[in-house]
């Protein structure tokens, strides 16, 4: 591993709790901050009861976001949502989703996209004028019909796509860093569905295949 993708975690935080920070929190934070601060700005989180979503509400909020809101499917999502700090959850699949959104918030500065293609129709509805969108899965849509001329223009909209092994190394490093510097301000959310040893890592994908898991499936380094 070279030297500059490696960071100490901060005294008192778990290998456990470390495993879950290394794609999914750097991840919602390079999404957050790469077009500069949340502090005052109205931020939506797509997908707000997932790994890199439920971190990306609680580092908006960390950044002094004025609003935080997210999406969810309902459940343990919206309540795992609402937990990180979201001051509202909605459900994407309801028809009149766009519509609240806007009632809340007028249009959302900043928004963490979890499928780009597959909630064009949402984000591009809710966007505001010289927003941000940031996404970093496209699952709904690999090749999605992008407003360019109505929302991305008109509107003065950045799009812009975040995978973490490329981005620039002085963000990753930048995220590190906040982050450590976050985990020690105050108790964090970290969900950990379940930890298994090294022997049983075939158990730990099939954990993860279920589709049924509640955070991040750690395996630990020991027999």
């Amino acid at each position: 591993m070279p030297a500059e993708n490696v960071i100490a975690l901060p005294e008192g935080i778990s290998f456990e709790t470390g495993a879950c920070l290394g794609i999914p929190a750097m991840t919602a934070h390079r999404c957050l901050f790469a077009d500069g601060p949340v502090r005052g700005l109205r931020v939506l989180v797509s997908g707000g009861g997932g790994a890199v979503g439920n971190y990306a509400v609680q580092l908006a909020r960390w950044g002094g976001a004025a609003w935080v809101g997210a999406t969810a499917s309902g459940g343990w999502k919206s309540k795992d949502a609402t937990a990180a700090g979201a001051d509202a959850v909605f459900d994407y699949r309801a028809p009149d989703c766009a519509a609240r959104i806007m009632a809340a918030t007028g249009g959302v500065d900043r928004i963490v996209e979890v499928d780009v293609g597959g909630n064009v129709a949402l984000w591009s509805e809710v966007v505001a004028l010289n927003g941000s969108v940031i996404g970093y899965a496209s699952r709904g849509g690999l090749s999605p019909a992008i407003p360019v001329s109505a929302v991305l223009m008109r509107k003065n909209v950045n799009l812009r796509g975040v995978v973490l092994n490329s981005a620039p190394a002085a963000a990753r490093r930048q995220a590190m860093e906040e982050i450590n510097a976050w985990l020690l301000e105050a108790p964090r959310l970290h969900r950990i569905a379940a930890t298994f040893p090294l022997a049983e890592t075939a158990a730990a994908h099939e954990a993860v295949e279920s589709g049924t898991k509640r955070g991040t499936v750690v395996v630990l380094p020991t027999r």
